[in-house]
């Protein structure tokens, strides 16, 4: 102990001291009432009340550090002070020891049950953490101390709309409003979580309550534009955020929201220049980086776009959608490794990051691994009940898998959750499609191009329905969408000449028109024959075509000269996409152009094959049971090589006809040595042609070699998919483009063995044993 001989006042005098402290404490004269504080502590060390107030003096003083250790002195003097403890955590809490914060302000709590202020301070230190459930549960205790604690319920309907709990949102907002019914800033944050429960009217009500009740609140109308923009109401969404940006003319979310506008309605510039502007009074805004890199993807300009991604992680490298959408960038430019590694990244800083896993499943979707797009799908289903582009990938994948019924429930539940979805309208459209539900599948693709006049895959897609229905009229017109989008297989196929696009108004007397062929060989095959409608219009029909149908086609009649595609043509007065003059002739079903045979066999050639095959001692029937890999529906239209082999009588001599096998039905033909196959001798068209001549019936599935065989009037099975190709029409066995067709068709289950059982009994009748 110091010597009391040296100090100002004696042990007697300790409590008016104290008394005179903490007058001073009281005053703000923090120093003198340290000094006081001190001076009583030198006389007696273990003065609590001079301890924990010095203490509290120093933190009032935001002398933190310095205080710690006086708090500490106070609490080991008297453990059982609920003040203190909850002074002490205040002081941590200020030096960010959060977790050391928290631990005081519980202890203050359970000393004393119905300390207010400790639990206030608990729920803060918990939101602070980001432990929101038990921030939820630590506002609630506060209501049950103060029932009429109006900032507990705004606070936990702030801490649930986090949580995405928005029924619980809603409770705690509607709670604090029956407290403070004038309040506008509760009635904007109702007004998100109604938005967020798909009660989107019910949203509006509720900012437009806030906005009565403070014109001024630029959150509000920033808000209800969000809502706006959901429900297509484009110039009232735009007047919103304009009235917020009157208010608030750097309001940041305002902006942005501006900008999504804009590149909704794809006025581009417009965004770019938005965005533009939010980077310049917010130079580290990562969002702005992401949404103006959205904006240079639609516009083609990759380089910008990966700039712009790049930039945005370089700002807040723990953003998952700034990867996200970067793999989404990489999966179109088919980069998939990029791809896959950037959706791994945002699960590894978001293992619950919804929309990487819905957009890891379109890049499943476009690699054809459908059982993992699927899986992925579901994650993020389950993880955001709500996603809407997640529910469209299920679809998809479950289509692809055969599951239409299920796909279909998919498909109609992305619809009901955003009812402007037009890619999902045009998605159940096909699929409605391949159920045969071409009705409704036309209703679904009109409803598609209702939301979206310039959608042409879905008018493309309409069209290939109203074609399948038998309406030609309609379905040649729609038809022509094929060429206006360059993400349609039939993109590449377009050409722009100076010469006239010729769809039938002016007169070919005495001209040439060049006929560019188009989309598959298959196609070329078939509608080779407008040729001869050409010519007796007084035309010369300049055809070009693929390599391997030149030598084919230059036998066409109506052909005048054939030229390899995309090699420069010689001169002409017209032009026409082949795929265009049904239109131009205005071909009905009725008026289809249907001659038995318009392909002709090379003699040499048909000798070679016959003296190749030898002496014909069983019908000779030749088989396709697969297409092109290539081909987008080849795993729908192909049957694998057994299962076929299944069905066909043991006393029929086969010879294969395709030249690209499968994998699965390599060794099958190997093992079965009585088929015959010539598919290192078939260099072109005109050698599977004089094949084909020497046979007495082809039974393929639906390819090129249909269109060949079913153009050289030879005796043609062919089995079509359900869901078939728009060219072979609904119901039908018989084919009006080619007489000597017969068609076996799929039925809704999608399974071949009904067509193969039939073929095989038709098989026996035709050639018996």
């Amino acid at each position: 102990m110091p010597n009391q001989q040296n100090l100002n006042v004696s042990l007697p005098d300790l409590a008016q001291t104290l008394e005179a402290a903490i007058a001073l404490h009281q005053a703000g004269k923090l120093k003198e009432a340290n000094l006081v504080y001190q001076e009583i502590l030198s006389i007696e060390a273990d003065h609590f009340d001079a301890t924990q107030l010095l203490a509290a003096s120093l933190a009032q003083a935001k002398q933190f550090a310095q205080a710690l250790p006086y708090f500490q002195k106070a609490i080991a003097l008297n453990p059982n002070s609920a003040v203190v403890l909850n002074n002490y955590g205040h002081c941590l809490h200020a030096l960010e020891r959060y977790e050391e914060a928290l631990e005081n302000y519980l202890q203050a709590t359970n000393i004393n049950p119905q300390y207010q202020e400790a639990h206030i301070n608990v729920a803060n230190t918990l939101k602070k953490l980001e432990r929101n459930e038990e921030a939820a549960s630590a506002f609630q205790n506060l209501i049950e101390l103060n029932p009429s604690y109006f900032t507990a319920y705004v606070e936990r309907g702030n801490l649930f709309l986090k949580l995405k709990q928005f029924d619980e949102a809603l409770k705690n907002y509607d709670a604090a409003l029956l407290l403070n019914p004038k309040n506008a800033g509760i009635y904007c944050n109702r007004g998100n979580a109604l938005f967020e429960l798909g009660r989107n009217d019910e949203s509006i009500d509720s900012y437009d309550r806030a906005i009565e009740l403070n014109p001024n609140i630029a959150d509000a109308f920033a808000n209800k534009a969000v809502v706006l923009i959901k429900l297509r109401k484009t110039t009232a969404a735009l007047e919103s955020i304009q009235k917020a940006l009157t208010i608030a003319p750097k309001h940041l979310k305002a902006m942005m929201n501006q900008g999504v506008l804009l590149s909704e309605m794809k006025q581009y510039d417009a965004a770019l220049e938005t965005y533009n502007k939010v980077l310049s009074l917010f130079p580290r805004e990562a969002d702005a980086y992401i949404n103006r890199a959205v904006v240079f993807k639609d516009l083609g300009n990759h380089e910008k776009a990966l700039a712009d991604y790049s930039q945005a992680i370089a700002l807040n490298p723990k953003n998952p959608m700034a990867y996200s959408n970067r793999g989404n960038l990489f999966t179109d430019l088919k980069d998939h490794e990029k791809a896959f590694a950037d959706f791994e990244l945002a699960l590894k800083i978001n293992p619950d990051h919804y929309a990487a896993y819905t957009n890891r499943s379109c890049l499943y979707l476009n690699l054809k691994n459908y059982e993992l797009a699927l899986m992925d799908a579901e994650r993020a289903i389950a993880l955001d009940p709500s996603n809407h582009n997640a529910y469209n990938n299920q679809g998809n994948a479950l289509k692809a898998l055969g599951r239409l019924d299920e796909a279909l429930v998919s498909l109609n539940q992305a619809i009901e959750l955003q009812n402007a979805y037009s890619i999902a309208y045009s998605n159940r459209g096909n699929l409605l499609y391949r159920m045969n539900r071409i009705d409704e599948a036309i209703q679904s693709f009109d409803q598609a191009i209702q939301l979206n006049k310039d959608y042409v895959e879905a008018r493309w897609n309409r069209a290939l329905a109203l074609l399948v229905s038998g309406n030609f009229e309609e379905g040649w017109r729609e038809y022509e969408y094929r060429f206006d989008n360059s993400k349609l297989p039939t993109f590449s196929g377009k050409r722009a000449f100076p010469q006239p696009y010729w769809l039938g108004q002016e007169s070919l007397a005495g001209k040439t028109i060049l006929i560019l062929s188009e989309q598959g060989l298959g196609d070329t095959l078939q509608f080779c024959r407008y040729a001869s409608l050409l010519a007796k219009l007084g035309a010369k029909v300049i055809l070009e075509c693929p390599s391997a149908l030149m030598n084919l086609m230059k036998e066409v009649p109506g052909i005048t000269q054939v030229i390899k595609k995309d090699s420069p043509p010689p001169p002409f007065d017209f032009y026409c996409s082949l795929l265009s003059l049904p239109l131009a002739f205005k071909t009905t079903l009725e008026t289809i152009p249907a001659p038995n045979a318009y392909l002709s066999v090379d003699p040499q050639k048909e000798a070679f094959w016959k003296d190749l095959l030898g002496p014909k001692t069983l019908p000779r029937v030749g088989l396709v049971w697969s297409g092109s890999a290539k081909h987008s529906s080849n795993d729908l239209r192909s049957i694998p090589l057994a299962m076929m082999l299944e069905h066909l009588p043991k006393h029929l001599e086969y010879i294969a006809l395709q030249t690209e096998f499968q994998k699965r039905d390599q060794a099958t033909l190997a093992n079965n040595q009585h088929i015959l196959n010539f598919s290192d001798q078939l260099k072109d068209f005109t050698d599977t042609a004089a094949l084909v001549s020497n046979l007495d019936l082809v039974i393929t599935v639906d390819t090129s070699l249909a269109h060949l065989s079913g153009g050289l009037s030879k005796p043609t099975w062919v089995m079509i998919q359900s869901g078939p190709d728009w060219r072979w029409l609904l119901g039908r066995e018989d084919s009006p483009w080619y007489p000597s067709i017969k068609l076996y068709r799929q039925d809704l289950s999608e399974r071949w063995e009904p067509c193969l059982s039939s073929i095989g009994k038709d098989l026996l009748k035709r050639f018996p044993n």
